[in-house]
């Protein structure tokens, strides 16, 4: 038969056939061939990866106009549109874009991926027009159009398109996918559009999020072995009694704080968030997993948009997964938090949040405030954050758990004088050596200000002035202490310095030294600690949103505030509460190494944030007396 008659014939049997409501998979199995770089390599198979069955039925599904899949990387995303390809052609035919980050990776996929795998297809194969070396990234049949480009907008306009594929979103500009979006706009109005979204996790409230969370979120849920509950796989979850479910590991650390990895990998097993029945780490437990797995809708439902969402906790090692987490942790004791936000964003196939602009707000109870000092097992922390010229004194008053850490508010205000900070002090007991002043502002007048108020006292057997204590923030991550360990001295580091002293006196004239003047008990230097702002202000976003420190704790330490009863106590409640959101977490890139790195910013120009100060340094004084968990300090303040 003539080629042009073939055609012709071929192009009458797909005009009058009947629609093929054979799924997308078991068409697959029976037409597919995969070679490298596809793996395994073979005839295709669905058995071995049952999660991507329902994405297939909705790329098939006429009633349905948008798919978004956000899974791990080597997760199966991309063969999703790579086994629809062939089908659609033959199928459910249209103009297609295949967008990817670069024209890089759009060029590769075309020549590695999309022609041999349409060539695999019989029925397809024929269909094929010639090779051309000036179009490498476009595939024109004679009834439809391949397009495979970059991001860049000169791609995305002027055609009409049926079908949109977004290959890894999170890497895309702003625009970029409401651009391509565009691009549909006659097919959907004939409601014959199809946008399918493959894309590992992005940040918090970027453009691919608002994508994915305006679907249908479908979770895929495994099924425990003992008590045959469906869950959503998790990472870590708490159970109402505080214990802990999902990927767990027996912890073991090195003396240095870091955790001893191949000592903990042992150990690792899944555990039901029901019943606490440990899965093992094996293919069998997975196997199970993707037999009896399914997806869970969580929210509402949507009729025409849908989303996917699994974590490569369903089909990896969880051995591997715990190697590289603990890896990136490890890292980030050293300030490097890039590796723990890939892991979530990478395997986890979760959305990184900085909490841009978002007010958390901490527990609120009621209880009542002790002006007689701190309780029986207690400890009462008072921070004091001096403003320009000594007009204005932000000071929070803090007891503390010694027994677990808990916390609860007794003060927090705005005063005038030093006068008035002493006063405060001595209304609410709170003792001198519990006393922290920042600074950072006019540090010989703060020094000066806290050998004035002290008073002797016995540590251990030595007689010492105890007074207030200076804090200074820095940019280091960490500091070296030397202890005593099983007769051994072992090197840690800490979000503090060892316990430093200064001289209120260093700089200034005779008539600066008799203003300031002797101290009543003839001190002349202040104790003062250096801390690492990046660790202390964690720990702070940990307390304040009730996140848990560490792994293995029964329940997070309660960080607790009052209760606010007037409506102008309500109002300054408020205003605690935007202060305490005054800064955020983001990216950055260090101008001097070129790479990565975290950083605290504050979310606006000239947002108040002397609250939050003042909660940062009561973290620094609980790790100081040891009450911050793996942050806890050998004590060298004692009471």
């Amino acid at each position: 038969m003539k080629p042009g008659i073939k055609s012709l014939r071929s192009g009458w049997e797909r005009a009058f056939a009947l629609f093929d409501r054979e799924a997308i998979y078991d068409w697959a199995e029976r037409h597919i061939d995969l070679s490298y770089p596809f793996i395994p390599t073979g005839p295709f198979s669905s058995a071995h990866t049952r999660h991507l069955l329902a994405p297939f039925d909705a790329i098939a599904d006429p009633r349905i106009r948008e798919v978004n899949v956000c899974a791990p990387t080597r997760g199966g995303k991309s063969l999703l549109g790579d086994i629809s390809l062939p089908w659609i052609v033959q199928h459910d035919p249209g103009p297609m874009l295949w967008v990817f980050s670069i024209d890089r990776l759009a060029r590769e996929h075309a020549e590695e991926r999309a022609f041999p795998i349409l060539r695999s297809v019989e029925n397809v194969r024929h269909l094929l027009p010639a090779r051309n070396k000036d179009r490498t990234t476009e595939i024109l049949f004679g009834f439809m159009s391949v397009f495979f480009r970059g991001q860049a907008m000169d791609n995305l306009q002027s055609k009409a398109m049926r079908w949109i594929i977004l290959d890894e979103v999170w890497r895309y500009k702003s625009g970029v996918l409401a651009e391509a979006k565009a691009r549909l706009d006659d097919y959907l109005k004939l409601e014959l559009s199809k946008f399918l979204c493959l894309s590992q996790a992005g940040t918090d409230g970027d453009e691919w999020h608002e994508q994915y969370r305006a679907g249908e979120l479908n979770e895929w849920s495994i099924q425990c072995a003992k008590c045959d509950t469906h869950q959503v796989p998790v990472w870590a979850g708490w159970r109402d009694d505080g214990s802990r479910y999902g990927v767990l590991w027996d912890l073991h650390r090195r003396d240095t704080g870091d955790w001893d990895v191949p000592r903990c990998l042992s150990s690792v097993r899944y555990e039901c968030a029901r019943c606490g029945h440990p899965h093992l780490d094996n293919e069998k437990t997975r196997a199970e997993w993707n037999r009896t797995g399914k997806y869970q809708v969580v929210g509402e439902r949507h009729p025409t948009k849908k989303s996917f969402h699994w974590p490569a906790i369903i089909d990896r090692s969880l051995a591997e997964l715990v190697s590289r987490y603990l890896a990136a942790r490890n890292l980030n004791r050293r300030g490097m938090p890039a590796a723990t936000i890939k892991f979530w964003q990478k395997y986890m196939a979760s959305f990184y949040s900085p909490s841009v602009g978002q007010i958390r707000r901490p527990l609120t109870e009621g209880y009542e405030v002790s002006k007689d000092g701190a309780t029986e097992g207690w400890r009462r922390f008072m921070t004091v954050d001096c403003q320009v010229d000594f007009r204005e004194f932000w000071v929070v008053i803090r007891d503390w758990a010694q027994a677990d850490g808990q916390s609860q508010r007794v003060f927090r205000g705005r005063l005038k004088s030093w006068e008035e900070v002493r006063e405060l002090q001595e209304k609410f007991k709170v003792k001198d050596q519990n006393v922290f002043v920042d600074t950072n502002y006019e540090t010989r007048a703060v020094y000066a200000r806290c050998v004035r108020f002290g008073h002797w006292g016995v540590i251990g057997s030595r007689r010492m002035w105890l007074c207030w204590i200076g804090l200074r923030g820095e940019d280091e991550f960490d500091y070296l202490h030397l202890e005593r360990r099983n007769k051994k001295s072992v090197k840690v580091r800490r979000l503090y310095s060892p316990m430093q002293f200064g001289d209120p006196h260093i700089g200034r004239s005779r008539r600066d030294v008799r203003l300031v003047g002797p101290t009543p008990g003839g001190g002349t230097l202040c104790p003062y600690f250096r801390f690492s702002n990046e660790q202390a202000k964690d720990a702070l976003a940990r307390h304040r949103d009730g996140h848990r420190i560490r792994q293995g704790s029964a329940a997070p330490p309660r960080w607790v505030n009052p209760i606010p009863q007037t409506a102008e106590e309500k109002r300054e409640e408020e205003e605690y509460d935007r202060q305490l959101n005054s800064e955020f977490k983001r990216t950055i890139i260090d101008r001097r190494t070129g790479k990565e790195k975290m950083r605290w910013l504050p979310v606006a120009a000239g947002r108040p944030n002397h609250y939050w100060d003042c909660e940062v340094m009561q973290m620094v004084a609980a790790a100081i007396a040891g009450y911050l968990g793996e942050e806890a300090a050998a004590g060298e303040i004692e009471d």
